[in-house]
């Protein structure tokens, strides 16, 4: 199975290119009246209406580029893919703000910040499940995800990581105990990435596998079939080990963020919680964008680094903005 996001989505969703056009064209119309009915008066709103303005022409333009058949087709959607996802993450955030001050303000007394958190958290719930129950393939999806990045990390590692004495000889091999210590650092950092992406692959693929015969789905079976007689905890055990070394890893890094840009805009909770409002918005509308539109599973699972800069602009984007 290949490790390309585009590949990857096909194999997901099967869905052609113009069908992924002509879905992106229906997204945008359709998020820029929910903000249309809900976004505030001044400047914010103007903004926000423009930006759902370029929502809306942007897909138009990459299908009149696509059936012209332009070479460029591939670079206009590498250019416009963030563009796209941060206006349609600020109209989602936009709608979460309406609900939050209508009906969870008043009666909670919550700020404005805090109430769009509550309806940002109970709206990617009822969105993931409507998912997995109408499409039957938010597991499948996810799982295929760390099931290929589990794959992609054999090529990195050039000894037996199931061998003790093979770690430990590629360890002492180097001379300095400082040359150890990092050595030893990095092969602790690659076996807890190993053991939760095959934790996370096994438990979200072993019960959402669909019911096809083609090679990459025969692939996801074997799998589960190898690992099946006890490598996993059978219950939910592995998969809240890899929710725990995932958060341990991320947390911190995101307090960081939020304690830095809280040096500046509003109070280290306030900031917080917007982090939250924009991770919870951005899942949804990646999840909507690889399911039936253009974007690519290796668009949403960048590198570190661009992953931090995506959370800072995005997370000030949605406070200026929004709030």
């Amino acid at each position: 199975m290949s490790d390309n996001g585009d590949s990857l989505a096909d194999i997901v969703f099967q869905r052609t290119r113009t069908q992924q056009l002509v879905a992106e064209i229906a997204f945008g119309p359709a998020l820029a009246f929910a903000v249309d009915q809900t976004s505030p008066t001044g400047i914010q709103g103007a903004i926000l209406m423009w930006l759902m303005a370029a929502l809306i022409g942007i897909p138009i333009l990459r299908y009149l580029v696509f059936t012209d058949r332009i070479e460029q087709f591939d670079r206009l959607l590498d250019l416009t893919v963030r563009p796209v996802e941060l206006f349609a993450l600020l109209g989602v955030a936009q709608v979460f703000k309406f609900f939050g001050v209508e009906f969870v303000q008043p009666a909670t007394g919550f700020s404005q910040i805090g109430a769009t958190a509550v309806i940002a958290v109970l709206g990617v719930l009822v969105y993931i499940l409507g998912f997995e129950l109408i499409f039957q393939k938010y597991r499948f999806s996810w799982g295929t995800l760390f099931y290929v990045k589990r794959v992609a990390l054999e090529p990195q590692i050039d000894i037996q990581m199931d061998d003790v004495e093979e770690v430990f000889g590629a360890i002492f091999q180097h001379p300095s105990q400082w040359a150890r210590l990092k050595a030893a650092i990095g092969y602790l950092k690659l076996t807890l990435i190993r053991v939760t992406l095959a934790q996370m692959a096994f438990h979200l693929l072993k019960d959402s596998i669909p019911d096809r015969d083609d090679e990459a789905t025969e692939t996801l079976r074997e799998y589960i079939r190898i690992n099946q007689g006890g490598n996993f905890p059978a219950g939910s055990g592995g998969l809240w080990f890899a929710f725990g070394v995932a958060a341990v890893v991320v947390l911190p890094v995101l307090a960081v963020m939020a304690g830095l840009i809280s040096l500046v805009f509003a109070t280290f909770g306030s900031i917080v919680l917007v982090m939250l409002i924009m991770r919870l918005s951005k899942h949804i509308v990646a999840l909507s964008y690889i399911a039936f539109g253009t974007m690519e599973y290796e668009q949403f699972v960048t590198t570190n680094r661009r992953w931090a800069v995506m959370t800072v602009g995005y997370t000030l984007a949605v406070y200026l903005l929004i709030f």
